[in-house]
């Protein structure tokens, strides 16, 4: 009789702790709209005059705010610990210029240079892809929507991938044949962060945070040229991000929020840098910053 009891009595227990568990449990689904802009990149050369040595045509694009999304989940075990997984995608830049001469217009390579002479029209054809995605544990010190602030520290990992296809066709108006010129870059950059967040709530259907990451990255970079093999490489580098958000929660199941973000990657490499780098060399040591409005909603069951 003892031994029934005492099972029972443990079955009781373990019933007792699931139903706590999944009263405190929950799974958010978010979706958001991005808005988002990259910051100006560092000057280079594409095309050059030769006459007054000068530059015919740079790399200085600008880079407006396009539209994206985000979506994402957050399981929450307790009103302390929690898992996020989110994705990231914006819709890619595009640029086509062109630039006319006399005979005068050079890419200024230093590899194959004798491949792709002077010539009289050089068109350009430039494309920027960026995408990113996290996988969080949040772990908060005083719980969250309950307290009147709350903090919250961070340990995951982030994946981000900068792409850039740069196309230079070069046309001479005495030959009948033209000669393209392409610059294929990827990196695919991965690492560790952390991070913190402090929530205010100052009433029962609203709340602001703001966030805060860092982490060391390893960029994968891959590298593809005309009239050279593919190159991969892996170097360091390093991300920083920043961002508030205001909500409101007119119920316990669904929330609405606005924000602002800006996240720095150094260490990348860019595609018009590739072209004055010799063959064995991957130029990786610039940097760019993304800013980005959003607004979106979030389910809770």
């Amino acid at each position: 009789m003892k031994k029934k009891q005492w099972i029972i009595g443990i079955a009781c227990g373990s019933l007792t702790y699931a139903s706590t568990i999944s009263a405190e449990s929950n799974l958010d689904f978010y979706g958001e709209y991005i808005y988002l802009k990259r910051n100006d990149i560092e000057k280079t050369t594409l095309v050059r005059n030769t006459t007054n040595q000068t530059s015919a045509l740079s790399n200085i694009r600008n880079f407006d705010f396009k539209s994206g999304y985000r979506i994402g989940v957050i399981y929450t075990a307790d009103c302390t610990n929690s898992v996020e997984f989110n994705y990231l995608h914006v819709n890619s830049w595009g640029f086509n210029k062109s630039v006319s001469g006399n005979q005068n217009l050079l890419i200024p390579l230093k590899e194959n240079a004798a491949s792709f002479p002077v010539a009289d029209l050089i068109r350009e054809k430039y494309r920027v892809a960026f995408c990113a995605g996290e996988a969080n544990y949040w772990y908060y010190l005083t719980p969250r929507a309950q307290n009147y602030f709350s903090f919250a520290t961070l340990f995951g990992f982030h994946y981000f991938r900068l792409e850039e296809k740069l196309k230079l066709l070069s046309i001479t108006s005495t030959t009948p044949n033209s000669n393209l010129y392409f610059v294929n870059m990827r990196n695919d950059m991965f690492g560790l962060q952390l991070g913190c967040l402090l929530q205010s709530n100052p009433t029962d259907i609203t709340y602001w945070n703001i966030a805060a990451k860092a982490g060391g990255m390893a960029n994968n970079l891959r590298l593809e040229k005309s009239l050279q093999s593919k190159k991969e490489r892996v170097r360091a580098g390093l991300f920083t991000e920043v961002s508030a958000q205001a909500g409101w929660t007119p119920a316990s199941w669904i929330k609405f929020y606005v924000g602002y973000q800006m996240v720095f990657l150094y260490g990348i490499g860019t595609a018009p840098e590739q072209i004055s780098q010799r063959r064995s060399c991957i130029h990786h040591d610039s940097k760019t910053i993304f800013q980005a409005v959003f607004g979106g909603m979030a389910f809770t069951f």
